[in-house]
């Protein structure tokens, strides 16, 4: 047997065709882990010798499943619907021009209710004022 020098070109190309693996894609027997499924099997508390090995598979958590909603009462039924009745807003245009208008015409009334009442209040303390006054000069001349 006779040993040809072989080009080096040659030399690589060969050596990256032994090396090359072939395209497949890993089947699950390549990822499959034995451990795990055993560390899941029975009780838990029987398949660990130490507790930190149970930290290593931890387990799923579990879904917490949403909590149903508790209907309102009738009592909150109603006074919703009359709460959407009174607001402005929604198919209710008369009401919302109506409160738009009437709220600060009776505020208005409330402030000239207050002012009236506190000027009338006033005139009639000076009067009786004046009144006392006049009951004590009467009563210091009879004397």
């Amino acid at each position: 047997s006779s040993l040809a020098p072989v080009c080096p070109l040659r030399r690589s190309a060969l050596a990256l065709a032994r090396s090359e693996q072939p395209a497949m894609s890993k089947s699950w027997k390549h990822s499959f882990q034995a451990h795990r499924v055993a560390a899941n099997m029975g009780n838990l508390g029987d398949n660990f010798v130490y507790h930190r090995e149970q930290q290593s598979f931890p387990l799923p958590m579990q879904r917490v499943a949403p909590a149903q909603r508790k209907r309102p009462n009738m009592l909150q039924v109603k006074g919703r619907q009359l709460l959407g009745r009174l607001l402005p807003g929604g198919n209710n245009g008369a009401v919302g021009s109506l409160m738009g208008f009437g709220l600060p015409v009776l505020g208005c009334a409330v402030l000239f209710s207050f002012i009236y009442s506190t000027t009338n209040s006033n005139a009639k303390q000076y009067a009786q004022v004046q009144q006392a006054i006049e009951f004590e000069r009467l009563r210091s001349e009879e004397v």
